[in-house]
């Protein structure tokens, strides 16, 4: 009906597995094989999570002769944040930081079951006690605002090797 009316229509496909690993899949694979062929056979493009996806629909459809008055259109449209494409800017305090030693990264935010706090004051410790350890703590994430305090305490208010930063963005992250 669509094409009749000059409409493109487009599948989303996230994989074929159900179809590639029937014996894992052997209750779901008749169902899945009907409906990937019916969507695929009246589509009149294919948008892929992944160039492999995208080349293992292209080659399903031709082992399977799926039969189409026009050529199909298969495209990818990845997923993933693409890190390649990202900007560069990276606030100057976080580079001087990770570009001054070694830095050991904790990325999520803080709760009382993840043991921030221990591991900023372990670490305290050993460069309190181990002037050789040259090395850098940052914690990227939320931060428990009642263990703000306690997270000063414990790691000194001095102490320029940890760092803790709520609002990092993806190229900071990538940086």
């Amino acid at each position: 009906h669509w094409q009749k009316c000059n409409v493109e229509t487009f599948s989303v496909v996230y994989d074929l597995t159900p179809i590639r690993y029937k014996d894992i899949f052997s209750k779901s694979y008749e169902h899945f094989s009907l409906y990937i062929r019916e969507m695929l056979q009246h589509s009149d493009n294919s948008i892929c999570i992944s160039r492999f996806v995208a080349d293992d629909v292209a080659d399903w459809c031709r082992s399977n002769h799926l039969k189409r008055q026009k050529p199909r259109n298969v495209y990818v449209a990845y997923l993933g944040y693409d890190f390649a494409d990202a900007a560069t800017w990276v606030r100057p305090e976080l580079r001087r930081f990770t570009d001054s030693r070694k830095t050991m990264l904790v990325v999520g935010a803080d709760s009382p079951h993840k043991r921030h706090i221990l591991t900023a004051q372990v670490v305290a410790r050993i460069m309190e006690n181990h002037p050789e350890f040259d090395g850098n703590l940052l914690f990227i994430g939320k931060r428990v605002k009642r263990e703000e305090q306690q997270f000063r305490e414990m790691t000194g208010e001095d102490n320029d090797r940890i760092l803790w930063i709520e609002d990092a963005e993806d190229e900071e992250l990538r940086y």
